[in-house]
């Protein structure tokens, strides 16, 4: 379930990552699953990372988190931003996300989930 935009702030102070499937990518011809996270930063900063992650699972092996990604392979490739929670929104939007649309990371696995089904059902 979608964290509402208003309390994005709360939950980063707590502590949380929160994350949103932005669609799907692909490195030499192979699928990316891309999602960025927004995490707690330096006193009042954010910062938002564009995670690449590997097809790796299926519809039931969806452990998102699990999976390798291009951020750990090619790290200085890797896209990132830190300042605001408004200037990392604005950021995660250049990038697809919704700002209304953050949510925990057993959000994210429940998008791969669905997109693994869709995948291997084409």
């Amino acid at each position: 379930m979608a964290i509402p935009r208003e309390k994005l702030l709360l939950h980063l102070r707590l502590g949380r990552e929160l994350v949103q499937a932005v669609g799907i990518g692909s490195y030499f011809e192979e699928p990316t699953f891309d999602w960025v996270k927004l995490e707690p930063g330096e006193g009042t900063a954010v910062r938002a990372v564009l995670v690449r992650s590997f097809d790796e699972g299926d519809e039931w092996a969806n452990g998102v988190a699990t999976f390798g990604t291009l951020n750990k392979l090619e790290p200085e490739g890797a896209q990132r931003h830190a300042g605001t929670l408004a200037s990392c929104l604005v950021w995660a939007q250049e990038r697809g996300a919704d700002p209304d649309g953050f949510s925990t990371g057993a959000d994210l696995d429940a998008s791969y989930a669905r997109y693994a089904a869709q995948r291997d059902d084409a």
